[in-house]
C-alpha cells in the first residue's frame, strides 16, 4: 500500500493515543516495514511519527507527575432515581464530585528511580576490588562471595549480640 497523507495522519492520531506501531499498523492495513520503510525514505515522515510518539509518551509522563504530587484530580459522576412532589414525578438526580487521587506509591518510586536515579535507584551493587593473576573461575568468584556474605552474617550476630547485651544492661 502506497502512503498518502490521510493514512499518516490517522497512524499519528493513533501513535498519540499510545497505541504501539504494530497495533496502529495493524489497524490501518499495512505491515510495519512497510512504515519504517517510509520513514527511512522520508525524514519529514520520520519526523511526524517520532512526534506522535513523543506526545503520547509526554501525556503519559504528566499523568505520573500529577499521581506522584498528588495533583491528580478527576470528576466522578453518579445518578440516583429519586420522585419529587405530590405527584411522585421521577427524576434523575445528577452529583459530579470532584476528587483527588492520593498518590500510589508506586508512581512516586517509579518517579524518584528514573529522575534521579544516583539516589533513588532500585538496583544493588556490588563491587569487587583486587588484582586478578591467571585464569578466574567461576567456582572461585562463588566461594569468594560465599565468604563475605559468611563474614558479613558473622559481623551483623556480633552487633545485634552487643547490642542485646546494652539494652538488657539499661533495663537492670
Amino acid at each position: 500500500m502506497k502512503y498518502s497523507k490521510a493514512l499518516i495522519e490517522t497512524i499519528c492520531k493513533s501513535l498519540k493515543q499510545g497505541c504501539t506501531i504494530t497495533a496502529t499498523c495493524q489497524a490501518a492495513g499495512i505491515h510495519r516495514d512497510s512504515l519504517y520503510g517510509w520513514m527511512e525514505k522520508n525524514s519529514d515522515i520520520s519526523d511526524i511519527i517520532k512526534k506522535a510518539q513523543a506526545s503520547a509518551i509526554k501525556e503519559v509522563e504528566n499523568t505520573l507527575l500529577k499521581m506522584a504530587t498528588g495533583k491528580f484530580k478527576y470528576i466522578e459522576t453518579h445518578e440516583e432515581q429519586i420522585i419529587i412532589g405530590k405527584k411522585k414525578t421521577p427524576a434523575v438526580l445528577k452529583k459530579r464530585i470532584h476528587k483527588t487521587l492520593l498518590p500510589p506509591v508506586g508512581a512516586v518510586v517509579f518517579y524518584l528511580a528514573n529522575r534521579h536515579p544516583d539516589e533513588w535507584k532500585n538496583l544493588k551493587e556490588t563491587k569487587l576490588s583486587g588484582t586478578v593473576t591467571g585464569e578466574i573461575k567461576a567456582e572461585d568468584i562463588w566461594k569468594a562471595w560465599e565468604e563475605a556474605k559468611k563474614q558479613k552474617e558473622e559481623k551483623e550476630k556480633k552487633n545485634n549480640a552487643t547490642h542485646s547485651r546494652i539494652k538488657s544492661k539499661g533495663k537492670g
